[in-house]
């Protein structure tokens, strides 16, 4: 499900305005709410003032480069205690060296100019909650899923209301316990544990609607049992983050 009216937040930090413009249009073209910022400075300034889903940021600027304002950014994500991270990318015309300096700093993904508008949508696609849907005049926007599909539970329950109550009954109870599991396996980096939280929350999810979590969680389950299961720790703070979206969402359910 699309949540058409509920837009993604973008910020871009870059001194050059023809890529703010570029950027700024095929953004807003694709259903994105912009904020710009011209150098670190501002989108310091602009990041402790709102949240936002996705910044786009680029690496040479005057007054505060991007790479110490990224530092900046996870420094104060990490001292708020913060679970989620603001998916941060870095636009570069340069070698792999600055790639690697980006990601050094804590940016999440690096793009290369000259960027298209299909490698903006595949980034919006990668690192934020939203799906690509095509409007009625044939464009393609980009929407935020909904984190509590109401439908999708009773389709699993075959239309069972007294059960899908049951189910969310149980789901509140026990997601204190199942955070707790998840810091516990994430700070003992425990890998074994930790994939069968996320194997029981995949599931728990699914009863009362929360596609978006349970698909986390099975990413996180399969990356336990790869060959790099550090990918699935990398992916707790979020899982984390929907985790309490989706309880708070049903906290509200009668």
């Amino acid at each position: 499900m699309i949540n058409i009216d509920n837009k993604l937040e973008i910020l871009i930090i870059d001194d050059d305005e023809m890529i703010r413009k570029l950027l700024s249009v095929l953004l807003r073209m694709l259903n994105c709410n912009v904020t710009e910022c011209n150098n670190g400075n501002e989108g310091c300034k602009e990041f402790t003032k709102n949240r936002y889903d996705l910044i786009f940021m680029d690496l040479v600027m005057p007054v505060m480069d991007g790479i110490t304002c990224c530092s900046i950014f996870r420094e104060n994500e990490a001292h708020s205690g913060e679970p989620f991270k603001t998916p941060i990318i870095g636009i570069t015309g340069g070698s792999d060296e600055e790639v690697k300096e980006c990601l050094k700093a804590g940016m999440t993904d690096v793009i290369k100019k000259p960027f298209s508008k299909k490698s903006i949508v595949n980034t919006l696609k990668i690192h934020t909650n939203c799906v690509e849907f095509i409007s009625n005049k044939g464009e393609i926007l980009m929407g935020k899923t909904i984190c509590f599909q109401k439908e999708l539970a009773l389709e699993v329950l075959d239309g069972n209301e007294e059960m899908f109550h049951s189910m969310v009954e149980i789901f509140r109870e026990t997601a204190p316990e199942l955070s707790e599991d998840i810091d516990i396996a994430t700070q003992e980096k425990d890998t074994e544990y930790l994939k069968r939280t996320a194997h029981t929350l995949k599931t728990r999810a699914l009863y009362v609607g929360g596609k978006i979590l349970s698909d986390l969680a099975l990413k996180v389950e399969m990356a336990c049992k790869s060959e790099n299961p550090q990918q699935a720790f990398d992916l707790t703070p979020k899982l984390t983050e929907e985790l309490n979206k989706l309880q708070k969402t049903l906290e509200e359910i009668d």
